[in-house]
C-alpha cells in the first residue's frame, strides 16, 4: 500500500498510482475467473494489493531513471502484458530487480519508455 508521504495523489478511499487504483487491479483478477468457480474473497485483495505494491515500486524507479515523463501520472498503464492483462508478480518482480540493478541498461527500462512514449 502507498504511504502518504510518497505525495502520488494519495487517498486513503482509493489509493492510487501511476493512473491505476487498487479496486481497478482487484475487479481485473476477478474479471479472469468469469464462469470459473471463484477463490476466497480475500485472495482477490491480497493479489491485487502486491500487484500494487510492485507496480508502485516499479513507477517510482521508472520516475527516478526517466523523470519528466509522467510516470507517477499514467505510468501504471505501460506496466501490462500486450493483451492488457497485469503481469504476473514474478514478472513484476522481475521488471523491478532489472530496473534496480542495471538501471537505465535495462532492457525493461527501454521497453517501458518506448511503450510510454506510443501511449
Amino acid at each position: 500500500m502507498p504511504y502518504p508521504d510518497t505525495n502520488l495523489n494519495y487517498d486513503p478511499i482509493e489509493p492510487r498510482i501511476g493512473g491505476e487504483s487498487l479496486s481497478q487491479i482487484s475487479l481485473s483478477l476477478i474479471c479472469r475467473y468469469k464462469g470459473k468457480e471463484l477463490p476466497p474473497s480475500n485472495f482477490f485483495f491480497e493479489k491485487a494489493c502486491s500487484i500494487f505494491e510492485s507496480k508502485r515500486r516499479i513507477i517510482l524507479k521508472m520516475e527516478e531513471l526517466d523523470p519528466g515523463r509522467g510516470w507517477l501520472l499514467d505510468g501504471a498503464r505501460v506496466i501490462k502484458a500486450q493483451n492488457g492483462k497485469d503481469f504476473s508478480l514474478s514478472r513484476l518482480n522481475a521488471i523491478l530487480n532489472s530496473l534496480e540493478n542495471e538501471g537505465r541498461n535495462s532492457s525493461y527500462f527501454h521497453s517501458l519508455v518506448s511503450k510510454k512514449a506510443r501511449s
